[in-house]
């Protein structure tokens, strides 16, 4: 098997930052590249620019050491409540990336495989669908311009993987994320605001009822489910492929706050507002696609909002946490 150099966009995110472990965990011969500065994902002029030369340099790199590459995509800043508008800058660096590893890595050199990974949203892509068990094989119904979006960066990607025969790509479908180092500027992440508000005292704004239920995966967990399933796509090579990343386990909203009501023993101060969503009340999700990679989940759903709780708090004590806006 050939070494492979692996380019985490996005590496800085909640996801991304976790990769880097878990490739080392999983697949021993990934090397991981960075590009230096970060990119400029405020300003799309600068961005279209930083990407071009990101991507000669990180082709020039495998093709020096004659490594098999691989790009996986943890970008964005888009969220639920995102309208189309504001996701237009993600959509034009998605495809001016995929332009650009076909001219730079995938049409020049076929003795080096190639592979991308794009982080998409089960809950985007499915928010629509009836309450029923979600797989892989299930239509996907968008119910917001966000999931709309994600389906329109899977079918770009899988349109773009058919030119190339010896580059594979696998596109996760990710339940609802939570774990240390989520963005606390982004509209999203339902167990870091509450967790975030508790320690400052604050009403939490909830705009979905208390007996919402959704597939909560712990950030560490899903690093090693990717990158369990990256080894396979290596190993094996499929053209294309979606998988579900979960828990696969329902908790509700209610049952949050009761944990987070016996870690703190203080109740979070909930402020009910009128629903502003059309997603589904119930979202469960179950992958039938390489089912034996689901060992590799570890963390119980308590386990990981004490870890996140902690990690805020320390944060906190250090005046290094954000107040809840």
């Amino acid at each position: 098997m050939k070494e492979t150099l692996v380019w985490i966009v996005g590496s800085g995110g909640l996801l991304g930052s976790h990769m880097a472990r878990a490739l080392n965990r999983h697949v021993p011969r990934a090397r991981v590249w960075q590009f230096a500065p970060r990119l400029s994902w405020t300003d799309p002029p600068n961005l279209a620019r930083d990407l071009e030369r990101a991507v000669a340099s990180f082709a020039s790199a495998a093709h020096n050491q004659e490594y098999a590459w691989a790009v996986l995509w943890f970008a964005g800043r888009g969220t639920v409540a995102s309208p189309a508008a504001a996701l237009e800058t993600e959509w034009g660096a998605w495809t001016r990336l995929l332009e650009l590893l076909g001219h730079h890595l995938a049409e020049r050199n076929h003795d080096l495989p190639g592979y991308v990974f794009l982080a998409s949203s089960a809950g985007g892509v499915y928010g629509g669908n009836a309450p029923q068990l979600l797989t892989e094989h299930t239509q996907p119904l968008p119910a917001s311009a966000y999931g709309t979006h994600k389906l329109r960066m899977e079918d770009a990607l899988r349109r773009w993987a058919d030119a190339f025969s010896h580059v594979s790509c696998l596109i996760g479908r990710i339940s609802t994320l939570y774990g240390p180092g989520q963005d606390l500027r982004k509209a999203q992440g339902i167990i870091s605001h509450l967790s975030r508000c508790l320690l400052y005292r604050h009403p939490v704004s909830i705009y979905v009822p208390l007996d919402t239920r959704r597939d909560y995966l712990f950030v560490d967990d899903c690093a090693n489910q990717i990158a369990a399933s990256l080894a396979r796509v290596i190993a094996e090579r499929p053209q294309s492929l979606i998988k579900i990343f979960a828990s696969e386990r329902l908790t509700s909203l209610a049952q949050i706050l009761g944990v987070f009501f016996r870690i703190s023993k203080h109740r979070s101060l909930i402020a009910p507002r009128q629903a502003s969503s059309r997603q589904a009340t119930t979202l469960k999700f179950r992958s039938e696609v390489w089912c034996d990679l689901k060992g590799v989940r570890t963390t119980d759903l308590a386990a990981g909002i004490h870890l996140l709780h902690q990690h805020q708090l320390s944060m906190f004590q250090q005046g290094l946490l954000p107040p809840p806006t």
